[in-house]
């Protein structure tokens, strides 16, 4: 059944907005120039950004933390009150930079746009609607702090909006990070079930997310975390979809989907913890929405690695605009290639993407495990 799919695209000065963020320097640009490239944006309805004011942010985040966020600056932080980037966690992983306002306004009002769409063509539609938008997906951040390079976070501010009309949203994070900020702002709620499928090992940040956290009060058991292990391959991913991802979806029943894509576990990111390809993590990603077959909204999140991030979103844009995975593409487009740097000079959209010879500690065994515990839960 075709899907009617909605794509957020924004202007030209937006996505420069969006390319300062430290951590991803350009990435938001390079994403939809190749999403263009293959012509994509074509095949889907146009979503532009909602504006966004303090009162939207403080919908969630503290109003004290919303003022700081969007406080005129000209520069970094060399103006502001040491005690208040202290308490706000904006510095380190999370620094004051230019445009820091504009930017938290773009990548919450490019969420919620994607979530108004969904609202407007759910109901009316033969096939389940999605929202795309690559921009958002920041899950790190808490009420009244940054973290994790997430200084707003959309993601909760786009399920407090979608609960308008789906009475039980179901989130899904594909991120190698822990989704905690999503996690504890929906801890005691069992009308939102958060799930997260992230690397779990000492050291490894958040720390967070082990088997045992299962929500708070109320929320008890709507709090499902699935820790895995080094070396996570595209077959074990694809069974913790199938033996556990996809019960939950079932017994949980769900009106509405917000899934977290985020890159970082591809096998060309820096972190090395994870071995997927493009095709693997894709595959995981359409088996759940083909299987759920419900109204969903697509967000961005981690990946370092800028032009394999790029690769990956545009081809799992295609993949839900096809409604299959095995696209074969190859050569990038011309007009990708001819404004970008020399690097992409002949370049193939396959090349570098294959895993490597990593050990897969996600054996059978624990694999069994992780089942059997979220069975005796759901």
């Amino acid at each position: 059944m075709e899907r009617r799919i909605g794509l957020v695209g924004l202007s030209d000065q937006d996505l420069k907005v969006l390319d300062r963020l430290p951590s991803n320097i350009g990435r938001s640009s390079l994403v939809i120039r190749l999403i263009k490239a293959y012509d994509l944006d074509l095949r889907c309805d146009h979503i532009g950004r909602r504006e966004v004011a303090l009162d939207d942010l403080a919908e969630y985040h503290g109003i004290e933390y919303c003022k700081f966020l969007l406080k005129p600056r000209e520069g970094n932080a060399e103006d502001d009150d040491p005690a208040q980037l202290a308490e706000f966690a904006l510095l380190h992983d999370c620094p004051v930079f230019p445009s820091m306002g504009e930017y938290v306004k773009t990548v919450a009002g490019s969420t919620l746009a994607a979530c108004h769409w969904l609202l407007k063509n759910s109901g009316n539609l033969s096939g389940s609607p999605v929202a795309v938008n690559w921009h958002g997906g920041r899950h790190h951040c808490f009420k009244n702090r940054a973290s994790g390079f997430c200084y707003v976070n959309d993601i909760v501010l786009g399920v407090f909006q979608l609960r308008s009309l789906f009475p039980r949203i179901m989130y899904i994070d594909f991120d190698i990070h822990h989704g905690d900020g999503v996690a504890k702002a929906f801890q005691f709620s069992p009308k939102v079930l958060t799930m997260s499928l992230h690397h779990f090992d000492v050291g490894f940040y958040p720390g967070t997310g082990s088997v045992q956290d299962t929500g708070m009060g109320p929320g008890k058991g709507y709090d499902v975390n699935i820790p895995l292990k080094r070396g996570l391959s595209d077959s074990s991913l694809l069974e913790v979809v199938r033996r556990i991802v996809l019960p939950y979806v079932d017994s949980f029943d769900p009106s509405c989907l917000v899934i977290q894509c985020g890159a970082d576990g591809l096998c060309t990111e820096e972190f090395h913890q994870w071995n997927l390809t493009i095709k693997g993590l894709t595959s995981a990603v359409m088996e759940v929405i083909n299987h759920a077959n419900l109204p969903s909204v697509l967000l961005g999140g981690g990946g370092y690695n800028h032009l394999e991030t790029a690769k990956y979103w545009a081809y799992l844009t295609a993949c839900l605009i096809e409604g299959k995975i095995d696209l074969e593409w190859d050569i990038i487009p011309d007009k990708f290639t001819e404004s970008g740097s020399e690097e992409l000079e002949d370049f193939r959209f396959w090349n570098g993407n294959e895993a490597t010879k990593m050990n897969d500690l996600n054996d059978v065994h624990y694999i069994d495990f992780l089942e059997k515990t979220h069975s005796l839960k759901r």
